[in-house]
């Protein structure tokens, strides 16, 4: 079968199955570039396909590909192509994708709204806070407040029921276990470090074959990291500040690979960026 949402390889396979294609397709084409713009397409296919059985990821790339240069190189079918350069539609499935985090977004906005008393949504809305004021005596113990003392109420029972930001001194022992976690491939540490409700979105910009929609769940988050992160001799981790969060610096050899940047809500893991798409990576290859 096509692999699942939320499945990972190993960062060094997925640089090998990347060189390899663009093997393939410099033979036919010449050109590293026009070799890129194939790649790009036999992946944009990839993720654009149903369920379908697949036995073997490898060859069905490598056939692929070898269709799309052949193709574009202007060479006789080795077979009909019809069905092989097909490219489904996918621009309903993207719609449907921002459609699904969009809802996920809204639900978890509703959650902290319901959480709240009716006069406390209120006030924190601005849905016509004199109307209910009045009734605020009996529903706040007792006491009539005003609209802008119950919205301060309103913020303060949010900040209770979800944690703060980290401290410097959080972010940086979260960020070195992080760190130590990884490069040792040890998975209980991990999970330690993972708030229940984090999420991990992979960017490999169509280039590198990373999950496309985001991981949810520390079990989820855990495991696909491990595997994406899996020691490899030719791969180093490096600690470094990213955009003002903590974060990875991932080398193969003397290249920049990945760069994964996190986020802490109180000492947990909510959010992790991790961007292996080589256009955004041009920066830090640069020297």
């Amino acid at each position: 079968m096509r692999n699942p949402d939320g499945y990972v390889e190993p960062l060094a396979s997925l640089l090998e199955e990347r060189q390899y294609l663009l093997d393939i397709a410099y033979g036919y084409l010449g050109s590293w570039s026009a070799a890129e713009d194939a790649l790009l397409e036999t992946y944009a296919i990839w993720y654009a396909m149903k369920e379908c059985d697949i036995w073997s990821h490898r060859v069905w790339l490598r056939n692929k590909m070898t269709a799309i240069c052949r193709v574009r190189a202007g060479l006789p079918d080795e077979e009909s192509l019809d069905d092989a350069l097909r490219m489904p539609e996918a621009t309903a499935r993207q719609d449907k994708t921002s459609v699904t985090l969009a809802e996920n977004a809204r639900e978890a906005v509703q959650e902290a709204l319901d959480a709240l008393t009716p006069q406390e949504r209120s006030a924190l809305l601005g849905e016509e806070p004199a109307m209910h004021c009045r009734a605020t005596t009996d529903d706040m113990g007792g006491t009539s407040l005003s609209a802008e003392t119950v919205a301060r109420i309103a913020r303060q029972s949010l900040v209770g029921a979800y944690p703060g930001p980290a401290t410097t001194e959080e972010r940086l022992r979260v960020a070195r276990a992080f760190h130590r976690a990884c490069t040792n491939g040890d998975v209980n540490l991990l999970g330690s470090l993972m708030s229940p409700e984090v999420s991990a979105v992979f960017d490999g910009g169509g280039r590198v074959r990373t999950p496309e929609r985001p991981v949810t769940g520390a079990d989820d988050v855990t495991r696909c990291l491990a595997t994406f992160l899996t020691p490899d001799p030719a791969v180093s981790l490096t600690g470094q500040g990213i955009n003002g969060q903590p974060g990875i610096v991932v080398h193969h050899g003397r290249v920049v690979v990945a760069v994964i940047s996190l986020d802490l809500r109180a000492d947990k893991l909510i959010n992790i960026w991790v961007v292996v798409n080589p256009d955004k990576l041009q920066r830090w290859n640069c020297d």
